[in-house]
C-alpha cells in the first residue's frame, strides 16, 4: 500500500532551510510539521514541492488552504536537478552517498527553459499534474492513453519507476519484449499488474499542441538497477483512484524540472547526456 500518513500539525511562521552557503529563510510559511511516526514506525520524508490549483484544504479556520513551502518565498521558481545517474546509482546492493543533486530557487525564469506547461487546474486533483499524451514501450507506440483529457500525469521526483492505471485494458494484458516481475499486486491493493524494463518514450503536456517528449533508457545504468522502467496495472494503488500515470522519480534522472508557483506552470529540460 502507499505509505501510511504520519500525525502532523499545521504551523505558520518562519522556516529555515539549510543550504550550501548558509540558510534560506521563508519568513511566513505555512507547512506541515510531523509529530510522530506512521504505522510502520517511519517518519515522513516528503518535503512537498507540488503545485495544485486550489491548494490543500485544511480544517483550520485561519488557514483555509495551504501550498508547498517554497511557494511562500520571494523566489517563485524552483529547479530540481538530480546528479547524474552514474554518481547516484551503485553496482552493488548498498546505499551510496553522492553529491551533486540540487534544488535552486530563482526570481526570474531561467533562459534554458524554452516552453512551460500549465498544470492541471481541477479542484478534485490533489497532485501536481499534466496530461499524458502518448507512450511508447520499446519500439512500439501504444494506444495509451485512450482519453488524455480525463487522465493525469503526476509530476514526481520521488524514487521509483513510471507506473500507471490502465482501466481500458490498453497495456497491462499485452505481451512486451522485456517483462520483469512486478513489485505491485493484490497485496498492496493493485490489480492485474505487469512490469517491463523496456526503454520508454513519454509525451506529456497541457494540450495536444503544447507537449514535451522524453526518453527513459536505463541500459547504461549499473546492472543492479536496470531491471524496471514501467509498472502497468488495471488499477494501480499508487495512482490513488486517479486515471493516468505517475512519471516516477526515474524520470527526474533524465530531466531537469522547473516549478513556477506564481503561475502554476512547469518546465522541463532533458539531460540524457549526463548519464554516461
Amino acid at each position: 500500500m502507499p505509505a501510511s500518513p504520519c500525525p502532523a500539525k499545521i504551523l505558520q511562521g518562519p522556516i529555515e532551510i539549510p543550504t550550501s552557503s548558509g540558510v534560506f529563510e521563508i519568513p511566513d510559511c505555512v507547512f506541515y510539521a510531523c509529530t510522530g511516526p506512521n504505522r510502520k514506525g517511519e517518519r515522513t520524508a516528503n518535503f512537498g514541492l507540488g503545485w495544485i490549483s486550489n491548494g490543500w484544504q485544511t480544517n483550520v479556520p485561519s488557514i483555509p488552504s495551504m501550498n508547498a513551502p517554497l511557494a511562500y518565498s520571494a523566489y517563485p521558481l524552483v529547479e530540481i536537478d538530480y546528479a547524474p545517474a552514474s554518481a547516484i546509482l551503485t553496482a552493488v546492493d548498498q546505499p551510496k552517498l553522492a553529491e551533486g543533486s540540487s534544488l535552486t530557487v530563482h526570481k526570474t525564469m531561467p533562459t534554458d527553459y524554452k516552453t512551460t506547461f500549465e498544470l492541471v487546474r481541477d479542484p478534485d486533483c490533489f497532485w501536481m499534474s499534466l496530461r499524458p499524451l502518448s507512450l511508447c514501450i520499446g519500439d512500439a507506440k501504444t494506444l495509451w492513453p485512450p482519453d488524455p483529457e480525463s487522465s493525469i500525469a503526476m509530476i514526481d521526483t520521488g524514487g521509483g519507476p513510471v507506473f500507471l492505471s490502465d482501466p481500458n485494458d490498453c497495456l497491462y494484458d499485452k505481451e512486451w519484449p522485456e517483462p520483469v516481475e512486478s513489485p505491485f499486486g493484490q497485496a498492496d491493493g493493485s490489480s492485474s499488474c505487469q512490469a517491463v524494463k523496456d526503454p520508454l518514450e513519454i509525451e506529456i503536456g497541457s494540450t495536444e499542441n503544447n507537449r514535451f517528449s522524453y526518453r527513459i533508457d536505463t541500459s547504461s545504468f549499473p546492472t543492479s538497477v536496470q531491471g524496471l522502467t514501467l509498472v502497468m496495472c488495471k488499477e494501480c494503488s499508487y495512482m490513488m483512484g486517479q486515471k493516468g500515470m505517475n512519471i516516477g522519480g526515474l524520470s527526474a534522472l533524465f530531466l531537469k524540472i522547473l516549478v513556477d508557483y506564481a503561475h502554476g506552470t512547469v518546465g522541463f529540460m532533458g539531460k540524457q547526456q549526463q548519464l554516461a
